[in-house]
């Protein structure tokens, strides 16, 4: 579900992000921001994203410790769990498992 947020952009190009969005994507002062320039606009995003998935092959294999701090860690960590889940679920990532985590996660 999108979430469409008005902003004026400053005399000096700025663009002030709401606090709302901010918090939402977990922006702090100093974030990192990629702009992307799309058909029909721009694309705003926290750096944070890619430079997250950057740390990861191709193809990740998901041990029983990715599926316990993506539901349970609310550290750093588990963010990047939840992200990598995210990227996994909107095809962006490919990922393997093996029955045996499955249990050990049951």
């Amino acid at each position: 579900m999108a979430i469409v947020i008005k902003s004026k952009v400053g005399s000096r190009g700025q663009i002030v992000i709401p606090k709302i969005a901010r918090e939402n994507l977990g922006m702090v002062e100093g974030t990192g921001i990629i702009i992307e320039m799309v058909d029909d606009g721009i694309k705003i995003k926290s750096a944070k994203t890619d430079i997250c998935m950057k740390r990861y092959s191709e193809t990740v294999y998901l041990d029983a410790n990715f599926f316990i701090f993506s539901l349970l860690d609310r550290t750093e960590v588990g963010e990047d769990a939840r992200m990598i889940y995210q990227k996994m679920v909107e095809g962006e990532l490919n990922t393997a498992t093996s029955s045996l985590t499955f249990d050990e996660v049951m």
